[in-house]
């Protein structure tokens, strides 16, 4: 029974591997999306170099899968590809500046904010996903992936824009 668990969960790790992703840019600054370890809880942070990944590690690191979800409302999940862990706020919680982590938990769905110019809402809540800075910084520890209400001018507004980008090869 063992050797048949193990062997179903090799060819479902292969085909999820097989499958195209994307990586998840922050407009304004050009980074992507990155987790800061490839574990559950994990905050989710910016990489610069992560986008065009140049190593198979890196590219562990950048690629997320949209699932969406059986709604027919246009809303999915943000899955990433290597764990196949959810984006979703830490703790369940849909509070402002509530950080965004990956969760072994995919029940959090997201939408195209309508009239956003780009942002992306957390389901049955008023905030969209942004960037806890304005440019957020390489690989710090600071510089988070959170919950903020919609902004509502074009400067700032930018920290709130994110798109999807389908890696080469």
């Amino acid at each position: 029974m063992q050797v048949r668990f193990v062997i179903l969960f090799v060819l479902i790790n292969s085909l999820m591997m097989n499958v195209k992703a994307d990586v998840f840019k922050h407009h304004l600054s050009g980074a992507c999306v990155v987790p800061q370890k490839l574990e559950n809880n994990s905050p989710l942070i910016f990489d610069y170099d992560a986008c065009n990944p140049k190593t198979a590690d890196k590219e562990k690191y950048a690629n997320y899968i949209i699932e969406p979800t059986n709604e027919e409302d246009g809303s999915f999940y943000i899955k990433h590809k290597f764990t196949g862990f959810c984006i979703a706020p830490m703790s369940n919680s849909s509070e402002e500046k509530s950080l965004l982590i990956l969760s072994e938990n995919c029940d959090s769905s997201f939408v195209r904010t309508p009239n956003g110019q780009g942002s992306i809402s957390l389901k049955g809540s008023e905030f969209v996903i942004s960037s806890s800075s304005f440019l957020p910084k390489h690989l710090n520890s600071i510089d988070h992936l959170v919950l903020y209400k919609p902004f509502k001018y074009m400067k700032t507004i930018k920290s709130q824009i994110f798109y999807f980008s389908r890696l080469d090869g």
